[in-house]
């Protein structure tokens, strides 16, 4: 019996047990790979910081979109608002944002534009959708921005765009009637001197004058002095002297709208129109830097009053009272005058000034003044009569320059000169012992700061 395996037998087995062992230690191997996790967590972690960082980059600029978003949506609003306001009331508004009346689709769209321009959105006409139809304007504002993350995956830039619709209900045309001049309402001009003569009560020269509000003189009502003229009046027009020779125009003069008629004394509750009310004496310690009352910014305290003047040009805000030789803490007994000399300007025709002046007169000589109120209704309240007026003649005298400017003037026991040809007074009152106009348009809103003139207020909302 053969139990030597042969050489053969001996190289089959040697070959078969060499390829089980290795079989055996290359499984063995796997089992091991597989149940170590030694580095996972790192690749793991990896790719998680790189989605986290993805996120974050994309909150980024979405925030950025949604902050350009909202203001392009603030824009439409303002612009769309603007514009319904202009169409609600037309003719009221600063120099480039009037409408002339409620169909002015293109001032209207200049409006939104130049709210939008101001916003610092630049939105062509076409964006702003005027319709008449329905009392519509819709106002459509984008806004482009630069990416920051996104610009990796090749999004340089985002446009965000809002729209906004708003309605206008117009104001009603209503006339100044009598009751409405009983009430306060609507006036323009009002002049307490009862005498009849050439030079007293309302006096305006040869001119083209429009007068959109009630106008009354206690005396006399004297139109084209200097010889001709047009007069444009949109409110009734009385006088109330007695006898004749109280209303006297130019043979060549016309007047379109109310003739002037005798209407007896308008004198009420109303009139005359104190607004020294509105300015009180102390009564205990007055709290005035010039203890004076505390609304005055600018006071002078000598017969030389205030001067502006190109050196020291009118700021927007302040009250000057000129003091003059009079109590600090009775504006009753102020008699300093207000000088404005050539070369002095205030404000814009878009941005009037806000300032009030108080004093004994106001000699305003060739500047430009662009002025509304800083005290209520008042712009001007000057106390002392016509001789006091620097050897002018007037309490108030704007006779030459470029005017522009709203609020009440008063001059209760002097005279109001404005004859500058270059003069636009809006929702202004006159009140005075004579008022002597030329070249003059303006509409009157009356002594009462809730008056609307002579047509009712339209309204604006935002629809969408």
């Amino acid at each position: 019996m053969r139990i030597t395996p042969t050489v053969a037998e001996f190289q089959n087995w040697s070959k078969d047990a060499d390829a089980g062992w290795m079989g055996a230690t290359l499984l063995a191997r796997l089992r091991r790979l597989r149940s170590d996790e030694a580095g996972q967590s790192l690749i793991i972690m990896a790719v998680a910081m790189v989605v986290i960082l993805g996120v974050a980059a994309l909150a980024i600029d979405a925030a950025s979109w949604y902050q350009k978003h909202h203001q392009a949506q603030v824009v439409a609003d303002a612009a769309a608002l603007a514009a319904a306001n202009c169409l609600a009331n037309p003719g009221v508004g600063s120099s480039g944002n009037i409408c002339s009346s409620s169909t002015d689709v293109s001032d209207a769209q200049q409006v939104a534009r130049n709210y939008a321009a101001s916003n610092g959105v630049t939105i062509p006409t076409s964006n702003v959708v005027v319709n008449t139809s329905n009392d519509t304007v819709k106002v459509t504002a984008s806004d482009t921005s630069p990416t920051f993350f996104a610009s990796l995956i090749g999004i340089k830039s985002t446009t965000q765009t809002a729209s906004s619709v708003a309605s206008w209900t117009p104001g009603v045309s209503a006339t100044c009637t009598t009751a409405n001049q009983s009430a306060g309402q609507c006036w323009a001009v009002y002049a307490q001197n009862p005498t009849c003569g050439t030079s007293d009560g309302w006096v305006s020269t040869s001119a083209s004058v429009t007068v959109n509000g009630a106008i009354h003189s206690q005396g006399s009502i004297n139109l084209g002095s200097g010889g001709g003229g047009n007069w444009t009046l949109a409110g009734p027009t009385t006088y109330g002297g007695t006898g004749g020779g109280c209303y006297n125009k130019a043979a060549n003069a016309t007047v379109t709208g109310p003739t002037p008629t005798q209407g007896g004394s308008q004198a009420s509750s109303y009139w005359p129109m104190d607004y020294s009310t509105s300015f009180p004496a102390c009564t205990t310690t007055c709290t005035g830097p010039y203890g004076s009352p505390s609304y005055c910014t600018n006071a002078g305290n000598t017969s030389a009053g205030i001067t502006l003047s190109s050196s020291n040009l009118p700021v927007a805000g302040h009250v000057y009272c000129s003091i003059g030789t009079g109590q600090a803490s009775n504006p009753a007994t102020w008699n300093g005058p207000i000088i404005i000399n050539n070369g002095a300007s205030a404000g814009s025709a878009s941005s009037p000034m806000a300032i009030t002046m108080i004093g004994g007169y106001v000699n305003a000589q060739g500047s430009t003044m662009y002025l509304t109120p800083e005290i209520g209704t008042c712009l001007i309240y000057a106390l002392d009569a016509d001789s006091a007026a620097g050897g002018t003649g007037y309490a108030v005298d704007a006779f030459s320059g470029n005017f522009y400017f709203n609020g009440g003037v008063f001059a209760p026991n002097g005279t109001i000169n404005i004859t500058s040809s270059a003069t636009t007074v809006t929702a202004s009152f006159l009140e005075a012992q004579n008022v002597v106009t030329s070249g003059l348009s303006f509409k009157g809103s009356g002594p009462l700061a809730s008056a609307a003139g002579s047509s009712s207020t339209g309204s604006d909302a935002l629809t969408q």
